[in-house]
């Protein structure tokens, strides 16, 4: 279960790089799991042309994976594809379908020019109990991204994960800000020294300076950089919202919690109400 679910999410952040794209975020879809409803309807609520289904099954260190890309008006197949893998590749997999995938609906596809770095697959094994855990509300997620980081300490997303962990945990009351947030900043900043175009970090980063620097030019820089290298990125657009409402540019931060409601809808259904009831719009707020 976590193992599907966590290529899900890595695949819905590949996708969502491509700027001709417009991605749900994991949240939303994550509602309609092994729930049994005429595609068309899906999309319907989700405000989407396409959907993207599959599969993944693990038998030892080999992955199958199927994928196929539906054209929700006509309810018909545009592209389908099976994949087998050796568990270490899992990496180099999921960007092959995620290019693939976009060249299929005609968006241009995101390219770092970089080499991909080769994650260990016990590694990567922890980092997706980690965002399992993380997106559950469990505890344990902290001892995940740990292991993930043990084990390779060059694994920019599990210093991510440990960042949102410490400074999320922080922002929700769960640790002291003072005990809490110095480490999130630090794994942040890990990262981001890893990999600078990690959008998640950056949003931890803009997190850290606006929740407990109080540095609203750096929290704007650096949330304005996270949604620049995601365009789909949900929780970016919601944060981002806070930090443009912190520097009194209301307008902005308005829009930014539309496009996060647009690109998430189910996660914080109350977002945009409270943005206007800041913004004292009340009547629009009611609505």
């Amino acid at each position: 279960e976590y193992f599907a679910d966590g290529m899900t999410d890595e695949l819905i952040t590949m996708l969502a790089k491509n700027p001709g794209l417009r991605v749900i975020s994991r949240t939303s879809v994550m509602q309609y799991k092994k729930v049994h409803r005429p595609l068309r309807e899906i999309a319907q609520e989700l405000g989407v042309e396409g959907i993207l289904e599959g599969s993944v099954d693990r038998s030892g260190n080999r992955v199958h994976m199927t994928a196929q890309l539906i054209d929700a008006a006509s309810d018909t197949h545009v592209w389908a594809e099976s994949f087998d893998r050796d568990l270490s590749d899992v990496g180099s997999l999921q960007t092959e379908l995620a290019q693939t995938v976009a060249r299929q609906v005609g968006a241009r596809t995101a390219s770092t020019g970089r080499a991909q770095r080769r994650i260990n697959s016990e590694a990567h094994d922890a980092y997706l109990l980690g965002k399992y855990f993380w997106f559950e509300g469990d505890e344990n997620s902290r001892e995940y991204f740990q292991k993930a980081i043990d084990l390779q300490p060059d694994y920019a997303d599990a210093w991510s994960g440990l960042a949102d962990y410490y400074i999320g945990s922080a922002v929700e009351g769960r640790f002291r800000p003072d005990v809490a947030m110095p480490q999130g900043g630090a794994a942040a900043r890990k990262a981001l020294e890893l990999d600078d175009l990690d959008a998640e970090a950056y949003n931890s980063m803009a997190a850290f300076q606006l929740f407990y620097q109080w540095d609203w030019e750096a929290a704007d820089r650096d949330s304005a950089r996270a949604i620049e290298l995601n365009p789909s990125f949900a929780e970016g657009h919601h944060l981002r919202g806070y930090v443009l409402r912190a520097l009194n540019r209301m307008d902005e931060a308005l829009q930014e919690q539309r496009k996060a409601m647009e690109l998430d809808p189910f996660a914080r259904p109350w977002a945009l109400g409270y943005a206007l009831l800041g913004a004292r719009q009340f009547d629009a707020a009611l609505n």
